[in-house]
């Protein structure tokens, strides 16, 4: 994938006069389909999805899809830089901060827990009505 530093706010934006030129060479010459997927590789989906969400911002997006699904993958995220990370060896806890630390993790994990089974309970509800709906349907023919 290229080098581009993205700007990506919550709000989308339109580009200043002097990085459009710039942002407008990085869009893909046409939208084309190969094998059932837009554009011929990840790396030119990358580039139009990085353009579409300067534009449209991150509030805009995580309104398509599941909210557990966007919460999972920023959880992923978040997971996968914090192991990368490199060990801070010149900052000491003592306890109090380590326990303090500790109940907000739990807290935290606790919540999304909460999230994702509230998130999975409204789905069984509505995939409960759908099955409803098709009984209906089938019985009225």
């Amino acid at each position: 994938m290229t080098d581009t530093v993205w700007d990506i706010r919550r709000v989308g934006r339109s580009w200043s006069r002097a990085e459009a030129p710039g942002r407008y060479a990085l869009a893909p010459e046409k939208i084309e389909m190969v094998e059932g997927r837009l554009l011929w590789d990840d790396d030119e989906r990358m580039r139009l999805l990085g353009l579409l969400l300067e534009n449209v911002g991150v509030d805009r997006t995580v309104q398509l899809g599941l909210p557990a699904v966007w919460w999972e993958a920023v959880s992923a995220r978040v997971a996968a830089d914090l192991a990368a990370s490199e060990p801070v060896d010149d900052v000491l806890l003592d306890e109090p901060d380590v326990r303090y630390l500790s109940t907000l993790m739990r807290r935290a994990m606790r919540v999304h827990a909460e999230f994702v089974r509230g998130v999975d309970r409204r789905l069984s509800i509505h995939e409960r009505e759908l099955r409803d709906i098709e009984r209906n349907l089938r019985s009225q023919r």
